[in-house]
């Protein structure tokens, strides 16, 4: 038996050390499934493990530094500003109809031209800043701004948009935060334009499982539409970001919003996405479905249902491609349509 005592521990000692690699290797993975499609708040976690080494905390605090959580108040921990150039391919750069007739007590009808869908090539410029300050009592404010400007020739058609937003976040725990964010959008299409603001209340939640590492996050909102027709929507959502042990990332949600009479709107929409390293490259796909009551056209209400699919590949650091398509049927035909966008994504860092 004493011989047997040493190969036991020496084959003890091979195995905690397997389990030590293999821990390592799903550690990593989760690491990179984080930065393929999570947040800071799941890094922060995934890095305050008491097990780690003293490396570990080093970067958790950076982060949490850099996100204003931990920093005296006052203090902008971290700033940018990103300019590129636009290059699209749009389905709809106008907003018109996807299509040009319809028939009312038997009669058909046709909408002029300028209503109608025109499809085309975009290209302009876009320009995007971000600014983080900490507020103190473990307490960060982040301020984004963005705008984009678009032609496309073919048609001598433009498209603006400007979008702002600022979000307070507090760090309750490093597995349990809250924010609050008031936003707002504004855009001009060659039909009009839209403007929307809103506020917005979650908490985020995150956890350990025997698979990866998890967000889930609670949100409500109110929003302020102002477009041909002004109305007001209420939307709660929940959703899970998962960064599993095979390095990779899962993101699904689902949100209901409100009913308005006078308006076409979102009620409900469930959406499933996958983020992978292809070819080692970031790759992502995104699936969804909605459904749009509310309004009417002549005299008859107005219900939709949109599928829509997303693609996008980072091809090196700084561009990136992306293909969008969406299928709306709706009771009423008239209101049919298919959409698709193709993108070219660069990202040049100004400051």
């Amino acid at each position: 038996m004493p011989r047997i005592v040493p190969l036991l521990l020496a084959a003890l000692i091979q195995i905690v050390s397997a389990q030590v690699v293999v821990a390592e290797i799903h550690f990593a993975d989760m690491v990179r499934a984080i930065q393929l499609g999570g947040t800071e708040r799941m890094m922060v976690f995934a890095l305050s493990d008491p097990g780690l080494p003293p490396a570990a905390r080093a970067m958790r605090a950076r982060i949490l530094h850099g996100m204003g959580v931990r920093a005296r108040a006052g203090t902008i921990t971290r700033h940018s500003l990103r300019a590129a150039p636009v290059l699209t391919w749009d389905s709809n750069i106008n907003g018109g109809y996807g299509n040009s007739e319809f028939i009312y007590a038997g009669l058909p009808f046709a909408i002029g031209k300028k209503y109608q869908a025109a499809s085309g090539v975009l290209i302009g410029g876009r320009a995007d800043g971000a600014l983080r300050m900490a507020l103190g009592g473990g307490t960060g404010l982040t301020l984004l701004a963005n705008a984009d400007a678009a032609w496309a020739p073919e048609h001598d058609m433009s498209k603006l948009s400007v979008g702002i937003s600022a979000c307070a976040h507090h760090m309750f725990s490093h597995a349990s935060w809250g924010y609050g964010c008031l936003d707002g959008t504004w855009r001009r299409i060659d039909l009009g334009d839209s403007r929307r603001h809103g506020a917005r209340l979650g908490l985020n939640h995150i956890f350990f499982s025997g698979i990866g590492i998890h967000e889930l996050t609670v949100e409500l909102q109110h929003n302020w539409h102002a477009a041909s027709i002004p109305y007001r929507q209420d939307v709660a959502s929940l959703s899970l970001t998962s960064a599993l042990a095979g390095g990779h990332a899962l993101l699904a949600g689902a949100g209901i919003g409100g009913g308005v009479e006078q308006a076409n709107v979102m009620r409900e929409r469930l959406w499933i996405g996958m983020g992978i390293m292809l070819a080692g490259r970031p790759a992502s796909v995104t699936l969804g479905a909605q459904r749009n009551r509310g309004g009417e056209f002549l005299g008859q209400a107005l219900e939709k249902h949109i599928r829509s699919a997303s693609l996008s590949y980072r091809v090196r650091d700084d561009i990136g491609l992306s293909i969008y398509g969406a299928k709306t049927d709706s009771n009423i035909a008239f209101h049919d349509d298919s959409q698709i966008g193709l993108n070219i994504d660069w990202r040049f860092g100004v400051r």
